[in-house]
């Protein structure tokens, strides 16, 4: 069995309209749902992807065993009815022997020393309004939970409240599903939680405010890909940086690393597209004005979040703690003293977890789950075309040669560039080296490699300088504006850091300019 559905977050204030809105359009039915869920304490089954549960359905008992979704809708789901009991009735993984997700998690248990390693590490007691809902062919299942998860902890229970819809597809077409929760999303402003009731139920038996970050690594294309194929493998691999870490930071509580690679992420899908962009129109390849407004769509994401993210490097650059530590020597105080926040800018800025709530933030990552599962008439897993390999391994080394010269003609130094071109600068060697890693195994190796070798540091170091040239930004704004002793003191102490950084950075970009000359 094939679980498709998609979880939302509703807005506490939105509750009441949406179960009205659930009453209106049919048979409303509520149980209550209470669950208990299985792992190691290690959490081994979480990490092999499986969420294993003992659930109340009524009178009734069920055991589940769920997968994980690939393509960020899609799961493996295998149910087994116990019928009616008082108590809850003893788990047992062998009932799930003969489904293929079975048989991998009866493997594993017995790797980690049978059933006897298993515990109930958290409980679940909800109460389901749900209604069937019929969408042209499509039946769908809307589903309003509400309640809390419970974990047992010494000090005591701890628990946190649930109020999400979840969508589930019955029969028909993902397309209808998707284009029910975009309207969801703009009506109710309701945001996708990527994040299982499993794994919120395990943080809070552990006690850890988010789930670790999503890395956004590169999925390098494999030689031979066919331009759908790629397209396909580029969307697997942002769905968890994506939608992994926008869930977390919408839920209140994140790291910064979360938030930047969710922004790596989003980069990296925005140069994959690009790199797809041009190629020959095919059956099931999708239009290009779809890739273009998916690409579009990360940019403007991506551009809005840059606040949020570049206060958070400021916070944690190297230098600010020994700032501090410098004024806080000088024994000298700022009367002035004022947070930069209050420099007029415009105005208040939206919050990160504002930001990934809204439409347009929901909207992309709709769009992703719609390009990748097919809606819409794009087919991102139809049978490569003869010789489309060859036209994708083409297309990329031509575009990869017109970025390399046009960083090549940026000239021999960069001391002499405005930090507004610097700045350009890096975007476009970023924008390289993104590139090169997403196509390492298309290009020959000595062409790759003579392009790539020093890139990385140089785009690390340039990074540095871009930060410290938005510190002196924010010194010369609060020295100018406000004349605070503190940010003149600032200044005096990160120019010559700056210098020397400008310094290093040139020879990099010399060195790598000289052996990445083609």
């Amino acid at each position: 069995m094939q679980e498709i559905e998609l979880r939302f977050q509703i807005p506490p204030e939105q509750r009441r309209p949406l179960l009205l809105w659930l009453k209106s359009a049919g048979s409303l039915r509520s149980e209550r749902l209470q669950a208990a869920y299985f792992d190691t304490p290690a959490r081994d089954l979480a990490a092999a992807g499986f969420a294993l549960r003992l659930r109340r359905e009524g009178r009734c008992w069920v055991q589940t065993l769920k997968g994980e979704a690939s393509d960020g809708m899609t799961r493996p789901e295998h149910n087994v009815a116990l019928g009616q009991s008082a108590a809850m009735p003893a788990l047992d993984v062998a009932r799930h022997a003969g489904h293929p997700a079975g048989d991998v998690l009866l493997a594993r248990v017995s790797e980690l020393g049978g059933e006897a390693a298993l515990h109930c590490l958290f409980r679940t007691d909800i109460r389901r309004h749900s209604v069937l809902l019929t969408q042209g062919d499509s039946v769908l299942e809307l589903a309003l939970d509400e309640g809390r998860l419970v974990a047992d902890a010494e000090a005591g229970q701890r628990e946190i409240p649930v109020l999400e819809l979840e969508i589930e597809l019955k029969s028909g077409s993902p397309g209808a599903l998707l284009q029910l929760a975009r309207d969801f999303v703009s009506t109710h402003g309701l945001w996708l939680e990527h994040r299982s009731k499993a794994l919120r139920g395990d943080l809070l038996a552990r006690a850890q405010p988010a789930a670790p970050p999503a890395l956004a690594s590169a999925a390098p294309w494999r030689r031979g890909s066919s331009a759908q194929q790629a397209l396909k493998q580029l969307l697997q691999a942002a769905l968890e940086p994506l939608l992994g870490n926008a869930s977390q930071i919408a839920s209140g509580s994140h790291a910064p690393e979360h938030l930047h690679q969710l922004r790596v992420g989003l980069l990296r899908l925005m140069v994959g597209l690009q790199l797809l962009q041009g190629l020959p129109a095919k059956d099931g390849w999708p239009q290009e004005q779809e890739l273009r407004a998916l690409r579009a769509a990360a940019q403007a994401l991506r551009r809005s979040l840059s606040a949020a993210r570049d206060a958070d490097v400021q916070s944690q650059t190297p230098w600010q703690a020994l700032l501090d530590a410098a004024w806080r020597a000088t024994g000298l105080s700022d009367d002035d003293a004022a947070d930069t926040a209050d420099i007029a800018d415009g105005g208040p800025r939206r919050s990160a977890a504002e930001l990934l709530r809204s439409f347009e933030a929901q909207a992309l990552m709709l769009d992703l789950l719609a390009l990748l599962s097919g809606a819409g008439g794009s087919r991102t897993d139809s049978v490569p075309h003869p010789g489309s390999g060859g036209a994708l391994r083409r297309s990329c080394q031509a575009r990869l040669a017109r970025w390399q010269d046009a960083l090549q003609g940026s000239g021999k130094h960069i001391t002499g560039l405005a930090a507004e071109e610097r700045h350009r600068l890096r975007q476009r060697l970023r924008r390289l080296r993104y590139a090169l890693e997403q196509t390492a195994e298309l290009l020959p190796g000595a062409q790759a490699d003579a392009q790539a070798q020093g890139l990385k540091p140089l785009h690390q170091q340039l990074g540095e300088l871009n930060d410290l040239e938005q510190a002196l930004q924010q010194a010369r704004q609060q020295a100018a504006q406000q004349r605070r002793l503190q940010a003149a003191f600032a200044l005096g102490y990160l120019q010559p850091e700056h210098a020397l950084r400008l310094q290093q950075a040139d020879a990099s970009w010399r060195r790598w300019r000289k052996r990445s000359r083609r």
